[in-house]
């Protein structure tokens, strides 16, 4: 029998109310089993990898591996950045918004709204409107997690330009020999301190001298040629192919969107059968609607929520990576600019200044192939792969990692912890084994020297050269053959020697019968 319309919309009802009591009961999961993870500072903290441990036949501890990754000194430019971020109420207020919606009650909270919002549809056409707000930047609202990320993204790097821009002058003002440039730096300094402040303005300035009295005019950076137009597009190229590999916000933003376009074949083949097939069997008049319904709800929850919401996300995540290029653009165009500059006016602080740019985009390696001739050289202490502690650990980092001189004696006990977690000994078990191997070491050092030196002493006591002895247990060809004048046979050295000498004797003796 055909159902009425009256009947037809009894499981529609009684599906409403099943979805919203597991509506309830997921926003209850969401809530205890959401962790509050507050993005960490890399920067910060040392990568530190464990190698499995080598055992000799008897299973003593040979060496273990350890390789540390310390992470990059700060250059001047960050420095500056980070204290203007620091100094401004602007970012303090974006930050304190990204906190708040990192935290456990405003996940569950957003992902109670998106769960609403496919059940009701209670947002209406806000979606779209807000889409072309953040295409337009018409109007920036911290109403979610990705529009507070976007803005505090969007102010940093705008931060980051001016306080560049600012350096740049003032870098240009004290390395110049010009007097009307050089007047200049009362303004520029001006600038920089409404941005970073005194304190930090005047390190900028010290900095600017050192270099200025570092590079002289017999430099041989101020004899190389100008870059042609295609030299220089192509140096900029490289500098914004290194900042793909290096650029925390970059990987960030690229990490969140692979979550996304990151799916197999497989997967989007199946996400389309299921959704088609829950879809389809939630228009049947029947039970199989109700629950076909509870089903997709359920499926699309898990799988990241509704489409709509997904690109709104994905959608600020763009903004996020093409302000960052944009930043990443201008400053590498800015720094290879002002360095041509430098070359042609001779001014020493605006060109290491500039060095530093191109470094901290690119790296310490990049720096000749992209300037062709660095001015400036690492202060820091480099950890060289290779040098072995006490307790055997081999400490490796990459060569444009560096440690300062006060982090050296913690990153050595944070390698000593990290070897007792692996293998499972201590550092004194670890000394013992290795002092154990190294007495194996001299052991076996002077057994082989005692036996050279007993060579040595047989060779010394035999005048036969070594070429001309014949090996143990053999006997030479000459003296297997017997001498025919000897009747008993070959004749020794020592024998040939003797009947010599004798034969000698009687011939003098001979000759003095003679004579008398």
């Amino acid at each position: 029998m055909l159902s009425t319309p009256g009947n037809f919309a009894k499981p529609r009802r009684f599906s409403t109310l099943v979805s919203m009591a597991l509506l309830l009961s997921f926003t209850c999961s969401v809530g205890v089993y959401a962790k509050d993870v507050e993005p960490e500072l890399e920067a910060e903290n040392a990568v530190i990898e464990v190698e499995t441990p080598k055992k000799d036949a008897e299973g003593k501890l040979l060496e273990s591996s350890v390789v540390l990754t310390v992470p990059e000194r700060p250059g001047l430019l960050d420095e500056l950045v980070q204290v203007a971020l620091d100094r401004s109420d602007k970012a303090s207020h974006y930050d304190q918004h990204v906190k708040k919606y990192n935290r456990i009650h405003q996940k569950a909270l957003a992902m109670t709204k998106d769960a609403l919002n496919y059940v009701f549809y209670y947002r209406g056409d806000s979606p779209s409107s807000e889409f072309g707000d953040v295409i337009l930047n018409e109007k920036q609202k911290l109403k979610s997690k990705g529009s507070a990320e976007w803005l505090q993204q969007e102010h940093r790097d705008a931060t980051e330009l001016a306080v560049l821009s600012s350096a740049m002058e003032m870098a240009a003002a004290v390395g110049s020999k010009d007097e009307e440039q050089a007047a200049q730096l009362e303004s520029s300094m001006a600038q920089l301190k409404e941005l970073v402040g005194e304190e930090a303005a005047n390190k900028a300035l010290d900095n600017f001298k050192s270099w200025s009295s570092q590079v002289d005019d017999s430099h041989p950076v101020y004899d190389g040629k100008l870059w042609t137009i295609s030299q220089r597009k192509n140096k900029q190229k490289s500098i914004m192919m290194a900042c793909k590999d290096r650029d925390a916000t970059i990987q960030d933003v690229v990490k969140k969107v692979h979550k996304y376009n990151g799916h197999s074949k497989l997967y989007l083949v199946t996400s389309r059968v299921v959704k088609t097939s829950l879809g389809v069997a939630s228009m049947s008049p029947t039970f199989v609607a109700p629950a076909s319904q509870v089903a997709l709800f359920f499926y699309t929850m898990a799988t990241g929520g509704a489409e709509e919401d997904k690109m709104l996300r994905e959608l600020y995540l763009d903004r996020r990576l093409a302000s960052r290029s944009r930043v990443i653009s201008e400053k590498s165009n800015m720094a290879l600019e002002y360095y041509q500059i430098a070359k042609l006016s001779k001014n020493p602080a605006l060109l290491a200044f500039c060095e530093t740019v191109v470094k901290q985009m690119s790296g310490q390696e990049q720096v000749p192939e992209i300037l062709g001739t660095s001015v400036l050289e690492p202060a820091a202490t480099t950890v060289g792969a290779g040098e072995s502690g006490n307790d055997g650990a081999k400490v490796a980092a990459k060569p444009d990692k560096v440690v300062d001189d006060d982090k050296q004696d913690a990153a050595e006990k944070v390698i000593d912890n990290a070897v007792e977690v692996k293998t499972g000994l201590s550092h004194e078990a670890r000394s013992e084994a290795m002092m154990a191997e190294h007495m194996d070491a001299v052991k076996l050092d002077s057994d082989s020297g005692e036996a050279d030196a007993t060579a040595e002493n047989r060779d010394e006591s035999d005048p036969v050269s070594s070429e001309g002895e014949p090996a143990s247990g053999e006997t030479s060809p000459d003296a297997a053959e017997p001498d025919a004048d000897s009747p008993d046979g070959p004749v020794s050295d020592s024998d040939s020697d003797s009947d010599s000498g004798s034969d000698s004797d009687s011939d003098s003796e001979a000759e003095s019968g003679s004579g008398d």
